[in-house]
């Protein structure tokens, strides 16, 4: 919303501009290399025993990443294999070392992008 109003882009600001893709000149060019959503009430109560739950979804090209937070359930797809997400590989011996990696990129994901560092630092260090 900056970008096409003439705006200045604070150094601090989190997201990039999208006008080229909204003009036609990034076609073909990818805005990220991952998603990542949070779900408030992501379960029904049915399934978690009373209670709703948080959850996480992180996508990548190739993988999909559900966490279902305090529930120990989650749900991970091959998209590449599996594009209609048949097959939930989350408790999957195979893929337990795919699984906690992305797990680990969500997390970093989250901090990285939602963290408001404020201002730069002026005293010395």
């Amino acid at each position: 919303m900056l970008d096409p109003t003439g705006v200045p882009i604070p150094g601090y600001h989190q997201g990039r501009s999208l006008l080229p893709v909204l003009e036609g000149k990034g076609e073909g060019t990818r805005v990220r290399e991952s998603v990542r959503c949070e779900y408030f009430d992501a379960l029904d109560p049915y399934f978690t025993g009373g209670d709703g739950s948080f959850g996480t979804m992180y996508r990548t090209e190739r993988y999909k990443l559900s966490i279902y937070h305090d529930k120990n359930l989650g749900e991970l797809y091959d998209l590449e294999l599996d594009p209609w997400e048949f097959e939930n590989l989350w408790d999957d011996a195979e893929y337990a070392v795919l699984k906690n990696r992305l797990i680990l990129e969500s997390f970093n994901s989250h901090v990285n992008l939602t963290t408001d560092v404020g201002s730069k630092r002026i005293a010395p260090m």
